[in-house]
């Protein structure tokens, strides 16, 4: 066994870490944001997560955890949802979006072929494309309930990984790697020197 290779390896596995996704939907809507109503006015929801959270099975991708906002243009407002939030990538029918994990309700989606097969785990877009929205729900927010009820026609959907940054081990760890290389290296060379001095061919 190569001991050398294999430490680092496991070395690398263990500072390698996921990237951030970040998730923007816009669109045009008419609602409320608590006590204050707006029509037919621009909405940006964005979605911050880490690519480590995204789970996928046959059918669609899904990450659950990290912020969601929304930002009402008119109103020059913007919240954060107090719900669990979560991005999705339907595979049929083929959208993907921005929700609420414990309404188990989209905020704002955009239907696509892109998300045919779009793993949440790579940037995307922007995608152009019929909205979504789960209409006349109340998602809480910051800024009191956010209630849509009417969208227009499409929304646009962009995503952004961006690679985690591998960061710098502590020096003891690299010292001790390091020995343990070094120990597993020579342990190796005296093995190879044993066993040729004992093969039957000298």
């Amino acid at each position: 066994m190569r001991t050398a290779p294999v430490l680092a390896s496991l070395f690398l596995l263990g500072v390698c870490s996921a990237g951030t996704i970040t998730i923007t939907e816009t669109g045009t809507a008419t609602g409320t944001l608590g006590s204050n109503s707006f029509t037919n006015s621009q909405i940006t929801v964005i979605f911050t997560g880490n690519t480590a959270n995204t789970s996928c099975g046959f059918d669609a991708c899904v990450n659950f955890g990290g912020t969601l906002t929304i930002n009402v243009a008119s109103l020059s407002q913007t919240v954060s949802l107090t719900d669990q939030p979560g991005a999705y990538s339907d595979f049929s029918p083929a959208e993907g979006g921005l929700g609420d994990e414990n309404l188990d309700s989209s905020i704002l989606a955009t239907q696509k072929a892109a998300f045919a097969a779009y793993n949440l785990a790579s940037s995307l877009g922007p995608v152009t494309g019929p909205y979504f929205s789960n209409l006349n729900l109340a998602f809480p927010t910051t800024g009191g309930n956010l209630t849509l009820t009417s969208a227009g026609a499409n929304s646009t959907f962009t995503a952004t990984v961006a690679p985690a940054t591998t960061p710098e081990p502590a020096p003891i760890v690299l010292v001790v790697v390091g020995l343990a290389a070094l120990a597993g290296l020579r342990y190796y060379s005296a093995s190879l020197a044993a066993s040729a001095s004992s093969s039957f061919f000298k």
